[in-house]
């Protein structure tokens, strides 16, 4: 090609950055199992039994006050971190010449990715795992899906689940909040400075004791939404840092990274679904 004819090019990565879902829903469960998860690597969970209280009353004529040790059972669960999913692209020296700012901003695209598969797992999971909790007939008005919360967080409530006040999530998809957001305006604005950036972007309001948390993920196409305490669901996350490494027959960059992961439903009993049926 003749010098005279060499238009040079610079390109801009940062253009065209992919929407990525961020992390949101795996900052709304349980993640104090995590420790060394690597791939084929089982976290049992161990749940005991809730000691007895009893009356610690005086002994007869005057005898010291005494009280008998409960032999607690206990029952457990197993989560098996059995998912790894990985990227692995080259950069040519050329073209981290050319590329205006490196490329970093793929790097972080192809996290995000992987960020992204792991919450479609956790949404996937918790619908087909969860208690079914479907409405009866179909909502059409944002008056009868406040109805419809409401009587999830009563079960949440109810003496056969006791899930506790604090913790709780309404996880809703687009078709679900737009229910939600026509009911005369009963989301209150929450203050969610504290959270991480992607769940602080994804709370859309509190309503009955729920921050309400949306994301694209969950049944796509089909009001739905999942009422759960955060004890209910478990989730173990291994985000292995990316690495470059030189590639062996040409003058590229091999950049990579791997995350393994695992989760379930513990408790179905306080992970409520409802799926919006379609009108007869």
């Amino acid at each position: 090609m003749a010098v005279a004819n060499f238009i040079p090019e610079i390109w801009r990565a940062e253009v065209l950055v992919n929407f990525q879902a961020r992390t949101v829903i795996a900052n709304t469960v349980a993640r104090e199992y995590e420790g060394d998860a690597r791939t084929g690597n089982v976290v049992n969970v161990t749940e005991f039994e809730r000691p007895s209280i009893v009356d610690y009353a005086t002994g007869n004529d005057g005898g010291s006050r005494t009280i008998a040790p409960q032999d607690l059972t206990a029952t457990g669960q197993s989560i098996l971190i059995d998912q790894e999913k990985a990227f692995s692209f080259y950069v040519d020296d050329v073209d981290r010449r050319q590329a205006a700012g490196g490329m970093d901003v793929v790097t972080r695209d192809a996290s995000a990715g992987l960020a992204e598969d792991a919450e479609s797992f956790l949404a996937t999971t918790m619908q087909t795992s969860g208690t079914d909790s479907s409405p009866a007939s179909e909502l059409t008005t944002g008056n009868e899906a406040f109805d419809y919360v409401k009587g999830l967080r009563t079960t949440l409530s109810s003496d056969s689940v006791r899930a506790p006040l604090d913790g709780r999530t309404l996880l809703v998809n687009p078709e679900f909040a737009g229910l939600l957001l026509g009911a005369d305006s009963k989301l209150t604005d929450v203050d969610t400075s504290g959270s991480p950036e992607g769940l602080r972007n994804a709370t859309i309001g509190r309503l009955l004791g729920f921050n309400v948390v949306e994301t694209p993920l969950l049944n796509p196409g089909t009001a739905t939404c999942v009422a759960y305490h955060r004890s209910a669901v478990g989730f173990v996350s291994q985000l292995n840092e990316t690495e470059a490494i030189r590639a062996h027959n040409s003058f590229k960059d091999v950049v990579r990274g791997l995350h393994v992961y695992g989760g379930r439903v513990l408790r179905p009993e306080a992970c409520l679904v409802g799926v919006n049926p379609a009108a007869v």
